[in-house]
């Protein structure tokens, strides 16, 4: 203490070229006391508040009012909510089950889903064709993993992984046809107009084969575990 006290007077002596004739506390060199020279009251650091408690193990918890103890129901007259669980006397709400019924439910009359008549079906024989659009085909194109000077098979398509699978064949559908712009060549089972004209004005071609179940799952067995560079 008395060697960082004669410091500062030393410090404070050179600067102002006079005697310190008084106390004053000990200050470092390079940053002299705002209470000698500006004439102003050192600042104190702020006061803690008075609940504060360090973080401790035993200290942490939420924020008041964050957590709220659950109702218990059933637990004696005492409590207020025993018998019957602040649910009062009978009648719908007081059930189990959250005291709504099914959104379709009229009332006990039979509900409208049940007076029309069913219509249409849903072929269980139908093929199951993967689909691909126009766009995503000329991105891949133009990536490089489709080439654009050769026929493309499904087994192709498969193997490039422009789509997953092809169990029953592949359908080329025509999203992005206004943008589309790739000569590709493409020999496929199924496609709409509008795509097989787009690839058409682009240069391109598209040929659609017929095949049956077996003879598509020849074609693109094992495709997938192939890899075009």
């Amino acid at each position: 203490m008395l060697r960082s006290l004669v410091g500062s007077e030393m410090c404070i002596r050179d600067r102002l070229g006079t005697t310190l004739k008084t106390r004053i506390a000990p200050a470092a060199c390079g940053a002299p006391s705002a209470s000698i020279f500006s004439g102003s009251a050192p600042r104190s650091a702020p006061a803690m508040p008075a609940s504060y408690e360090p973080l401790a193990l035993n200290t942490i918890a939420d924020n008041p009012g964050a957590h709220h103890k659950s109702k218990r129901v059933g637990r004696g007259i005492g409590s207020g909510k025993g018998k019957t669980c602040g649910r009062g006397h009978k009648g719908q709400k007081s059930r189990s089950g959250g005291g709504r019924p099914h959104p379709l439910f009229e009332g006990g009359q039979t509900p409208i889903i049940r007076r029309l008549p069913k219509r249409g079906f849903r072929n269980r024989n139908r093929d199951e064709l993967q689909v691909v659009n126009l766009d995503r085909l000329q991105y891949w194109a133009e990536s490089g993993r489709l080439p654009t000077d050769e026929l493309l098979t499904m087994r192709d398509l498969v193997a490039s992984g422009v789509v997953g699978r092809a169990k029953h064949g592949i359908k080329v559908l025509g999203g992005g046809a206004e943008h589309f712009n790739v000569p590709l060549k493409l020999a496929v089972t199924h496609v709409t107009e509008r795509a097989k004209s787009a690839i058409e004005q682009a240069g391109g071609s598209v040929e659609q084969v017929s095949l049956s179940r077996r003879e598509v799952m020849l074609m693109v067995k094992g495709a997938r575990k192939e890899q075009r560079v």
